[in-house]
């Protein structure tokens, strides 16, 4: 058993150790943007698109899910898929994506179909049914599905199917 002296000198140690890791998360949390030394600070310029709540955050806004999704889907960049993923899907009759039009495959020209309207998805995506959402799909007559990495912060994390379907 320790004596009092030695508790003293425990909780001493263990309360500089505590504040010492707060000093720490702190300073970390609120850092200056490093300077290239030179004595030049470095700025980075922030889409005016993008929230600054950072990489984890919703990066774009809207007065409701919808709304942020029809955002990010309509500000999303035109991408190419990887060369198997594209003689996979070469083989398909309908494949449906996200943003048909920003996806850039001459070879799967005819084949993409619209997976939400211009508003930002049908009722089935937003509901949390997930065998009638199966079921849009099968009636698309569609076996994949590509959607775009960068819109997944802007997707609420709830038990809609959309918010699976992203997440």
């Amino acid at each position: 058993m320790l004596r009092r002296g030695q508790r003293g000198h425990i909780f001493a140690r263990v309360l500089f150790f505590l504040s010492g890791m707060g000093l720490l998360i702190w300073g970390l949390l609120n850092r200056e943007p490093r300077s290239s030394g030179g004595g030049e600070s470095i700025t980075v310029d922030t889409p005016a698109r993008y929230s600054p709540l950072g990489h984890g955050g919703i990066k774009f806004r809207g007065p409701n899910a919808q709304a942020r999704l029809a955002s990010a889907l309509g500000t999303s960049d035109t991408v190419e898929p990887h060369d198997y993923l594209l003689s996979v899907l070469r083989e398909q009759k309908t494949v449906l994506a996200d943003v048909p039009s920003k996806i850039d495959a001459d070879s799967l020209e005819g084949k993409l179909k619209a997976l939400f309207n211009a508003e930002g998805g049908d009722p089935v995506w937003w509901s949390s049914d997930q065998q009638a959402a199966a079921q849009a799909v099968k009636d698309a007559g569609a076996s994949y599905v590509l959607l775009h990495r960068e819109t997944v912060p802007s997707v609420d994390r709830d038990s809609s199917v959309l918010s699976r379907l992203y997440h």
